[in-house]
């Protein structure tokens, strides 16, 4: 196999449709070697305490309340009438322009879809960073309750 910067280079060179094969490749890759990854974290009883926690949290009734939007939080849409909001966006409708119809509604699924990703990614990291010292206490808590045995073996049937 070869070097990130071969792959990259190849990468480079491959045409639009090409391009998009490999992408969707690709995240399909990612996403099953997340998975994975995930399922191995829960084997391994790395989120057990979490899991016990938000179970006992949800029988009290304790919950939170619903995320706003961080995309439209940090970017709060102009009145309306008031133009581009950039010239980011003026470059990108000059290039769709330049494209043949077909070529530009693969674009726009293409960006709606990067679009929702970033969305995901923004609202998980607010969420991991409103919950970062309760993450960081329930991994002590866990480690010292593994070094003083009290820790058992994931009962999956229980969840």
């Amino acid at each position: 196999m070869g070097t990130v910067l071969e792959i990259e280079e190849a990468v480079t060179q491959l045409s639009a449709q090409e391009l998009a094969r490999f992408r969707e490749w690709f995240e399909e890759f990612d996403a099953q070697l997340w998975d994975r990854q995930f399922e191995s974290n829960v084997r391994a009883g790395k989120l057990d305490r979490m899991a016990a926690d938000s179970i006992a949290d949800s029988r009290v009734g304790y919950t939170t309340t619903p995320m706003p939007n961080p995309v439209a939080v940090a970017y709060p849409q102009k009145e309306e009438g008031t133009g581009m909001s950039s010239t980011a966006i003026a470059t990108i409708t000059k290039m769709m322009e330049s494209l043949p119809e077909p070529a530009q509604e693969q674009v726009v699924e293409h960006l709606r879809d990067y679009l929702e990703d970033l969305q995901d990614e923004l609202q998980w990291d607010i969420l991991f960073k409103k919950t970062q010292p309760q993450l960081i206490a329930a991994a002590r808590r866990a480690k010292e309750e593994m070094a003083q045995g009290l820790a058992r073996p994931m009962d999956y049937d229980r969840l």
